[in-house]
């Protein structure tokens, strides 16, 4: 079994870089806040569909909800950088209004409300740009300053080392949540704020996390190596 502690030695000399996902799910908060001094996110990683780069989920009334950002590229595979929001459709709308009916009743509903209507209010061009919005107001309410981030692009020589999925012996306390008579795991870093509030960062800290299960690729930016 590897150890965190030796998890951090091993690639303390190269930074793990995130996927920059809106409202990130609790296994990548819990490897964000667990791997501080290496993480960053970059612009250059690739944008994949069915990924939550551009969606997130939340319990309302009706069970288990996808909220999906529509977003607008070129090409097969392109870099985070060029996905473009799109705003055909006034999906901040139908978001805040799935949020505010889930949560109103959530117990820190009151203390962030405001905040996460102000994210909604701004339009920005791209979508790591409002990803990482949140991410700030994540990491403030969570008090994550030590965090190193950086949005620049990575070197072609760079290595950087992804996360492939959930490892399966990952173990998620449980928690209160609304409308649910059973628990759900590792819904969304929105979900577990809204109920846990100045906790959530205790309830990570105690997500237990077997590192040797981690399957992490060392692969080139730019080439053919991965």
């Amino acid at each position: 079994m590897i150890s965190e502690s030796e998890f951090r030695g091993k690639y303390n000399k190269k930074n793990g870089v995130m996927p920059l996902f809106y409202w990130g799910d609790l296994f990548w908060l819990k490897y964000l806040i667990d791997n501080q001094s290496i993480v960053v996110f970059s612009l250059v990683q690739t944008y994949r569909k069915q990924r939550n780069f551009n969606r997130t989920y939340i319990i309302g009334g009706n069970g288990l909800d996808l909220l999906t950002i529509p977003v607008s590229y070129e090409g097969m595979f392109p870099e985070l950088r060029v996905v473009r929001i799109s705003y055909k459709e006034d999906w901040r709308k139908n978001h805040l209004k799935k949020i505010y009916y889930a949560y109103k009743n959530a117990a820190y509903f009151d203390f962030y409300w405001q905040n996460i209507e102000k994210l909604y209010q701004s339009k920005f061009e791209y979508l790591w740009e409002f990803n990482f919005e949140v991410f700030q107001f994540l990491q403030s309410l969570l008090n994550l300053s030590e965090i190193r981030t950086t949005l620049e692009s990575i070197p072609q020589t760079a290595f950087s080392y992804r996360i492939q999925e959930t490892p399966p012996n990952i173990i998620f306390p449980e928690y209160f949540q609304l409308f649910n008579t059973k628990f759900r795991a590792n819904v969304s870093s929105l979900d577990l704020i809204m109920n846990l509030g100045p906790e959530s960062k205790n309830y990570i800290k105690n997500i237990y996390l077997n590192y040797s299960d981690i399957d992490i690729t060392k692969k080139k930016i730019h080439g053919k190596m991965k």
